[in-house]
């Protein structure tokens, strides 16, 4: 398991993991709300809301069933149920959303998979608040 230093990421780019607060193993599992304060890495399950006050990353074969909420995203597993991303969500090739996706900025390589609605809130959605 990666907690510190430079690691390759799921793309093959360096990354820096020394910055990763929580880190859910690839034979975790949780049942239940999960709320971290900084960043998390899930590699194992989740089945339950999950609220990260920073960076969600979930690795090839992770898996989340339960509404999202985070400042950014960047999966290359799957998450089933409302995901509310602050800034930018990044779903990679292997990368799955099966539910509702809210985000500022919305990058999806190619193979990634969204089944379900795509809300993109940009500058456009603040205005139409402020009027």
């Amino acid at each position: 398991m990666r907690f510190k230093g430079r690691n390759t990421d799921m793309l093959g780019k360096k990354e820096d993991t020394s910055k990763i607060d929580t880190i859910l193993g690839k034979e975790g599992f949780i049942r239940g709300d999960v709320e971290v304060n900084k960043s998390m890495m899930v590699e194992g399950r989740v089945e339950g809301n999950v609220k990260v006050k920073g960076q969600l990353m979930l690795s090839k074969g992770a898996y989340i069933k339960g509404d999202v909420i985070c400042d950014e995203l960047i999966t290359d597993g799957t998450i089933e149920g409302k995901v509310r991303v602050k800034n930018r969500a990044e779903i990679q090739k292997n990368g799955k959303i099966i539910g509702e996706i809210h985000c500022r900025l919305l990058v999806v390589e190619e193979g990634g998979f969204i089944n379900g609605l795509t809300n993109m809130m940009g500058e456009e959605a603040k205005d139409k608040k402020n009027s």
